[in-house]
Formats: structure tokens, sequence, C-alpha cells
């Protein structure tokens, strides 16, 4: 009985991680003069008010320095975001990650040149 409780489990794992809806991409574009970037999570949905980029997370060489969360999508192809971090510097990696409400998140790293 256990074993029949636990392939279940197994089961019931593995068929949520296909469900799983993660961006497709992640661009990215730097303005070293207002110290602002703006990020497009690409992310096609029929409904963006059911299925969208619930929270988006950035990093600043891996310590999280911000986070937002959205209650539907701005389009449906995807999500946009704009960040002003004044304390970034030539050389620092900046790291955004987005998360699907379904399931599935995609990160994307940039080295700020």
């Amino acid at each position: 009985m256990r074993k029949i409780f636990f392939v279940l489990g197994i089961l019931v794992f593995f068929i949520g991680q296909a469900y799983a809806d993660p961006p497709s991409a992640i661009d990215v574009g730097y303005d070293t003069t207002a110290k602002r970037f703006r990020a497009v999570i690409h992310h096609k949905v029929a409904n963006p008010t059911k299925h969208y980029i619930r929270k988006v997370v950035i990093s600043v060489n891996h310590k999280q320095v911000a986070e937002q969360y959205f209650t539907k999508q701005s389009s449906v192809s995807g999500q946009e975001v704009i960040f002003a971090i004044p304390s970034l510097k030539m050389g620092d990696v900046l790291e955004i990650e987005a998360f699907c409400n379904v399931g599935g998140r995609r990160s994307q790293p940039v080295k700020i040149q």
C-alpha cells in the first residue's frame, strides 16, 4: 500500500512539472546614464488575466535587490518591467528571474558593461 502512495506521489510531481509553463525568453536592455534597465519577458498566453507572469525578482551579484508581483500580464505576448538601480556599476552581474503563476520560471543574467 505504501508503494502505491509513493508511486502516485511521484507521478503527481512529474505531471505538475509537465504543466509548468516558464517564460520562453527574457530580453534585457540597460541605460548606463539613467542606471535603469528594461526587461521584456516573453510569455505567450491566451488569457493574461488567468495565466501570467506572477513575480519578477532582480538580483545584483547574487544578492536580491528588488521583487515585483503581478496579478495579470500586460499583454498576451509577455510582461515588461523597468527598474532603476542607482548602485549598479560596470562589471556587476544583474539577474532577472520571472515566475509564471501556472508554474515554471526563467532567469537571465546580464553583465553590466
